[in-house]
């Protein structure tokens, strides 16, 4: 029996997308026979908050978990309340001076859980030896455990990089010197090295070409039994106005704006194409202040309602209750290389996404491919093209339909199942 060990801070009940990746790897590899461990934060901060504990005994594997020092307090964001006195606004963290300093801890908010973790490690010896070993960002303090195994106990470690760790990060200074040593080691040491896209396998293979014999590429994806079946959907709840416009997640400061959409269906307010009564924007989680006072300057504002930070299992039914889903992927490399991994949540309700996106970023071609939506532009320039898309999405009443389920589960490279079985081939 192969073993092998995970090591993730995010991991469910967390909302958070990034905890369903080493889920997904361990649930399955441990029902195909892996014997399966996986040591996670207990007190760990999710963006998108903790939800109930679906799996708080699961069969398919063992689950581990280590406390470390709780940095929640940190953690920042703007909520709207959609109270009828007047949307009225509530801050619910911190100030942009202590947004800064955290931004500032090396290698990020995960080093708060690493010497808990170490010493769990450390004790532990016999779980490390003869084992394979995965660890998976976005965290980097999670590939820095890895090269701690790697140092004690030379385990075949196999480093899952789900973000740009140093290079093509454009939230790292480029004099980073720490960021840079940090990203080689994990590079040279890694047995093997998996990354979400093509896009970012290639950009990583120009950097250090000397190791891109030992990359990889496996992609996100979606759990193929969540997959709704379209021909089940009652579409009589979506004929009815007004149309609900969910977006989930962050905007990053801007890197992800909403103006494109907003302006556009201003464009068509102010056409008379759309009465305002007609749609409503939801957003759930955190929301900057200067995206915010960005909204506010539009009379389609009115119309915006921020439900906060929500579990995983609201999200999927508000997914599931929505006319159309509002992706947005950056224009910059860090983004548009990868797949925000929301989409796949998305792509699993089956409703049809209005994905804002360079058009040959990885996001744009997976949603064409899966015929899952449309691909609107990021530049305010284009705003004309936006207008002109979902003017015919509104008049054809093209947000009634719902995306064809078995295209979607067909599809081997998005599976979960199947992602989980590429790594298990990489298992030593």
């Amino acid at each position: 029996m192969k073993k092998l060990f995970i090591i993730s801070y995010s991991f469910p009940p967390a909302n958070a997308p990034a905890a369903q990746r080493p889920y997904s790897i361990a649930h399955y590899l441990g029902l195909e026979g892996f014997d399966v461990s996986v040591l996670s934060c207990k007190n760990q901060d999710s963006s998108m908050g903790i939800g109930s504990n679906d799996n708080k005994k699961p069969k398919a594997f063992k689950h581990y978990q280590v406390g470390g020092f709780s940095i929640k307090r940190f953690r920042s964001g703007t909520k709207k309340s959609s109270n009828s006195d007047g949307n009225k606004k509530t801050k619910i963290g911190k100030n942009k001076i202590v947004s800064r300093l955290r931004r500032l801890v090396f290698p990020d908010k995960g080093i708060s859980w690493f010497p808990f973790a170490s010493l769990w490690i450390l004790l532990r010896p016999r779980k490390f030896i003869r084992t394979t070993l995965i660890t998976t960002s976005p965290l980097v303090t999670n590939s820095l455990l890895g090269l701690f195994v790697k140092l004690l106990f030379r385990t075949h470690w196999i480093a899952d990089f789900r973000d740009f760790h140093y290079t093509h990060n454009s939230m790292i200074a480029s004099n980073s010197r720490l960021h840079l040593k940090l990203e080689r080691k994990i590079i040279k040491r890694a047995d093997k090295i998996v990354f979400i896209s093509e896009s970012m396998k290639k950009l990583y293979a120009e950097a250090y070409p000397k190791f891109s014999n030992k990359f990889y590429t496996i992609y996100n994806g979606y759990y193929p039994e969540e997959v709704l079946d379209e021909k089940l959907i009652d579409k009589s709840k979506f004929s009815s106005m007004p149309i609900k416009i969910f977006y989930a997640g962050n905007f990053y400061g801007g890197a992800r704006s909403p103006l494109p959409l907003v302006e556009s269906l201003q464009k068509l307010v102010d056409d008379g194409i759309l009465q305002l009564s007609d749609v409503i924007i939801e957003i759930a989680g955190s929301i900057d202040t200067e995206v915010l006072n960005q909204l506010e300057k539009y009379q389609l504002y009115q119309q915006i309602n921020f439900i906060g930070i929500i579990q995983r299992k609201r999200v999927l039914e508000k997914l599931a209750d929505s006319h159309l889903l509002w992706l947005i992927v950056g224009e910059g490399i860090d983004h548009s290389a990868g797949i925000p991994l929301k989409s796949f949540e998305y792509i699993e309700s089956t409703r049809p996404i209005l994905c804002f996106a360079p058009d040959t970023s990885e996001t744009a071609i997976m949603i064409e491919e899966l015929a899952a939506g449309w691909i609107l532009s990021n530049n305010l320039g284009d705003k004309a093209y936006n207008v002109e898309i979902l003017k015919r999405i509104i008049v054809e009443k093209l947000y009634t339909k719902s995306n064809n389920s078995s295209l979607i589960k067909e599809n081997k490279k998005y599976s979960r199942y199947y992602q989980a079985l590429a790594f298990g081939q990489l298992i030593k």
